[in-house]
């Protein structure tokens, strides 16, 4: 799940040029995330000057359908799209990746996040699957454990 897939789902519907299921498919290779990147980023800020909760909304109202599962939300760029999710008992965890810099837009700002914990994606896919792995048992049984801890004081 991320905030940005409504914006790419209309930039596929609006623009033919951005095929949702070839990307779905194949990924943002560098080639399209060079020519479409910006182009998103640019819509996204847009519809947030209109309403800053555009992106989230739908997101929550996913999260809301289910609500006793966990959620891995994959884009978080705006300290109010965190808020949202800390809301929800959520953890925010930064992914920095050695060699990638921000571009500079106001999307690419991770200093205005206050992050919860940080995973260094420096090795191999198997290695950084192996840490998401890892991170994502040790959540699951806190939220566990806190669950059960709430039983106990009924």
């Amino acid at each position: 799940m991320a905030f940005a897939d409504r914006l790419k789902d209309a930039a596929s519907s609006a623009l033919p040029r951005v095929d949702r299921q070839l990307v779905e498919q194949c990924g943002w290779t560098d080639g399209l995330k060079a020519q479409h990147r910006p182009m998103l980023q640019e819509l996204g800020a847009k519809v947030r000057d209109l309403r800053d909760d555009a992106w989230v909304t739908p997101v929550l109202d996913a999260m809301h359908e289910s609500p006793d599962s966990m959620y891995v939300v994959t884009d978080v760029r705006y300290p109010n799209e965190a808020d949202a999710l800390r809301s929800w008992g959520g953890t925010i965890v930064r992914v920095e990746r050695p060699g990638r810099e921000s571009d500079g837009h106001q999307s690419e700002r991770p200093d205005l996040i206050k992050h919860d914990l940080v995973l260094r994606n420096g090795g191999s896919l198997d290695d950084w699957a192996y840490k998401a792995k890892l991170l994502a048992q040790s959540m699951e049984y806190a939220a566990r454990a806190r669950a059960e801890e709430c039983c106990r004081c009924v």
